[in-house]
């Protein structure tokens, strides 16, 4: 149950890392190139502020994912994991169907 935990705290806190590097750097070559082929320079700061924060959400998700099975070990304590990733998925889509059209 403890690495389990632990399991999720660390990837819940990669992905929070990597989500604020991606929304404060606006580096696109952070992400692969398929997924920002037609933003425009101008675009470039919402596409990856949105991306960013969609990353963070998930990460977010994971970690209190990770604290709750310190707690339990029923099916609730996924429940913040599959809100974090559904929450993250929709500002990422978002991104990807306003400033990169596909």
């Amino acid at each position: 149950m403890a690495f389990n935990a632990i399991k999720y705290l660390i990837y819940g806190a990669l992905c929070i890392v990597l989500g604020l590097l991606t929304w404060k750097s606006h580096d696109l070559s952070m992400i692969h190139s398929p997924d920002y082929n037609s933003v425009g320079p101008e675009n470039v700061t919402a596409y990856m502020s949105l991306t960013g924060f969609g990353t963070v959400l998930i990460g977010t998700g994971i970690c209190l994912t990770g604290l709750l099975c310190f707690v339990t070990d029923s099916f609730i304590r996924y429940i913040p994991a599959l809100a974090g990733i559904a929450a993250g998925f929709i500002f990422m889509n978002r991104a990807q169907s306003r400033y990169n059209g596909t």
